[in-house]
């Protein structure tokens, strides 16, 4: 079993298992139509649309399979990317990156991607760092509560405060919600005493005392450290906590920021303002972990589109390369938020053209390129219908996470990237 939360994908492998030679398409023939291959008792028409409807639906999991397999070759090899960015030999980032997955990452379900982090596609440099930085620190104090020394030594590696910044539209929403999931589901794997608060509650209400007394309550109830418990509070909203420009709101907010560590809490929230922000949210006592989400690199948009159309089942015969050069010549990069549209869309259209018997698959259509420019085309044009509604920052993603960088007190060359 390997399990790698960087890639985005727990699977199970055995490594002597050989793929047959046969291409998709040949496959996709269903050779079992030959006569010589339907003689085995079929006396009848029903017989036989059966028999062909079961060793079809054998062939749709076979190509999920492979479909599966296809998408974890293109995305960057999990120790290679430790090594490359640690400046250490493979081995020695083996070893480092192993300790990271026994610590923070965790184990598949019987489908293999549908908890924390693991649920997102790509990112992988993104996802490694918050294990590494966020994750594993947390955990590695909470195993340890029988001593002392220890838990004020690794104490000193908690965050108290995490902003996830970047390019509108990368995903950062999903992943921050991914990474909240992920908390929830290494306290249950690991059995530590970690809590999860969701705080959801922002209303655009005049109520400006209600939403005061829910900011100071939330951190209060969270207020329980004796070292051998912790809690991650998720700030949904936080911008729009931001832009209420209420005094007594943001003063509230401050205040339960500050030192949220000590008191045993961890908060973590997104953003699209970014360098927008008001300069206190920086402040070392409120603050100390910042992570920029860019766009995916091309190798991880054509994971991505293997990654969608293999959890919906669907055989994918599209030309990924023709598909990305489309998007390259229209300026159209392909994030998690807008393909999970683009594949509704072509899932709605295709599940009109798949055919059923007695309630069970016997045709499900393929996905082809021109399914899946002509809904990029749609979504294009979606959008363009939409009426403008955007506050963050025009600032390019390196400019705003220079000026973070800066408030935090952090100085980098433009070329430096933050670890």
């Amino acid at each position: 079993m390997k399990i790698s939360p960087v890639t985005g994908f727990n699977y199970y492998t055995k490594q002597n298992t050989k793929i047959p030679h046969n291409t998709e398409s040949e496959k996709m023939q269903n050779p079992m139509l030959s006569p010589k291959n339907i003689s085995f008792g079929i006396n009848s028409f029903g017989d036989l649309f059966s028999f062909v409807r079961v060793k079809a639906n054998e062939e749709r999991r076979e190509s999920r399979r492979r479909q599966i397999e296809k998408t974890i070759e293109k995305v960057t090899n999990d120790v290679k990317l430790v090594s490359e960015k640690l400046g250490i030999p493979y081995d020695e980032a083996g070893e480092l990156y192993g300790k990271y997955i026994e610590l923070g990452g965790i184990k598949p379900d019987e489908t293999g991607w549908n908890k924390g982090l693991n649920n997102v596609v790509g990112h992988s440099e993104e996802k490694l760092e918050l294990i590494k930085n966020v994750v594993s620190p947390i955990v590695l104090m909470l195993k340890n509560t029988d001593d002392e020394q220890k838990i004020e030594s690794y104490k000193k590696g908690v965050p108290n405060g995490v902003l996830i910044f970047g390019v509108k539209g990368a995903g950062k929403t999903f992943l921050t919600e991914s990474l909240f999931e992920h908390f929830k589901t290494v306290a249950e794997q690991k059995n530590i005493n970690l809590e999860t608060v969701d705080m959801s509650e922002y209303t655009d209400s005049d109520d400006d005392e209600a939403l005061v007394e829910f900011i100071k309550n939330t951190f209060e109830n969270a207020e329980s450290w004796d070292g051998k418990k912790h809690t991650v509070i998720f700030i949904r909203n936080l911008d729009k906590y931001v832009q209420s420009g209420n005094e007594n709101v943001l003063t509230e907010l401050a205040f339960q920021m500050t030192g949220a560590k000590d008191k045993g809490i961890t908060w973590i929230a997104e953003t699209d303002m970014g360098a927008y922000l008001p300069d206190w949210i920086f402040s070392p006592g409120r603050l100390n972990y910042a992570k920029s989400i860019n766009n995916l690199a091309e190798n991880e948009q054509s994971a991505m589109m293997s990654y969608f159309w293999a959890k919906l089942g669907r055989y994918d015969k599209s030309d990924h390369e023709e598909i990305l050069n489309y998007c390259k010549m229209n300026a159209i990069t392909l994030a998690p938020p807008m393909f999970v549209q683009i594949a509704d869309n072509v899932e709605k259209r295709l599940s009109e053209l798949d055919k059923n018997y007695k309630d069970e698959p016997a045709y499900i259509a393929p996905v082809t390129t021109e399914d899946v420019i002509k809904a990029i085309i749609d979504y294009s044009h979606e959008q363009e219908k939409l009426p403008v509604d955007y506050y963050g920052s025009p600032y390019s993603n390196p400019e705003t996470e220079r000026i973070i960088w800066m408030k935090m007190g952090k100085y980098m060359d433009s070329d430096e990237q933050h670890s």
